[in-house]
């Protein structure tokens, strides 16, 4: 099954929407009032995470899958100018960028700095910008440009030092067991190409 795709802009009638799609595919696939619950707070969570981003954006949201697996698809568009993503390369670079908090906050900025370019990424990775640098750990060590599925939730986790190996990342760990999304997705997969974001979040039913 596939949903209707929503449009989506940050405006309340328009996530009104997309949560409705979402709980429309749950009854359709006959989900467990748990499971439903579940769907709703992912959808929740992945268009807060996307709400953040600065500036204007437009997205497509919508579900595919069964009753046993399904995926939530957000493509999104920003219109940032040039002097904004500046802005972003800075405040990323200085540390400074204080929205950027938990896993989502996170996702957003390496998004909003990813939109700049995979160069502009890299250089802030070699300068330790931590908000940006941490995320490394998920990306595709062949990719050379943010294609979809450059970055995935359980490649991060499976190359993040274990709590207590290195300082920085201990604070990530906690983070990972506060976010909803990280708790709820089995998978969380994001790709960046030009202005456009594609973010497909997996989710497993038993």
């Amino acid at each position: 099954m596939e949903t209707n795709h929503i449009y989506v802009n940050g405006q309340e009638d328009r996530i009104e929407l997309a949560l409705a799609e979402a709980d429309h595919f749950s009854e359709y696939q006959d989900l467990s009032v748990r499971d439903a619950r579940r769907v709703r707070l992912l959808t929740e969570e992945l268009l807060g995470m996307v709400r953040g981003l600065t500036g204007a954006y437009t997205a497509m949201f919508w579900i595919e899958g069964e009753k046993k697996k399904c995926y939530l698809h957000l493509q999104a568009k920003t219109e940032m100018s040039n002097e904004k993503r500046a802005e972003l390369i800075a405040a990323s670079t200085s540390g400074k960028n204080a929205a950027a908090k938990g896993l989502g906050g996170h996702l957003r900025n390496l998004i909003e700095v990813g939109l700049q370019s995979f160069d502009d990424v890299a250089k802030l990775n070699s300068q330790s910008g931590e908000t940006v640098a941490m995320y490394s750990f998920g990306m595709e060590p062949t990719a050379t440009t943010f294609t979809p599925g450059s970055w995935t939730l359980s490649r991060f986790r499976e190359n993040l030092p274990a709590p207590g190996e290195r300082k920085d990342t201990d604070a990530v760990w906690d983070q990972l067991e506060k976010s909803v999304l990280a708790n709820l997705a089995d998978d969380v997969s994001v790709g960046i190409r030009d202005k456009k974001v594609d973010i497909i979040v997996e989710k497993k039913f038993k």
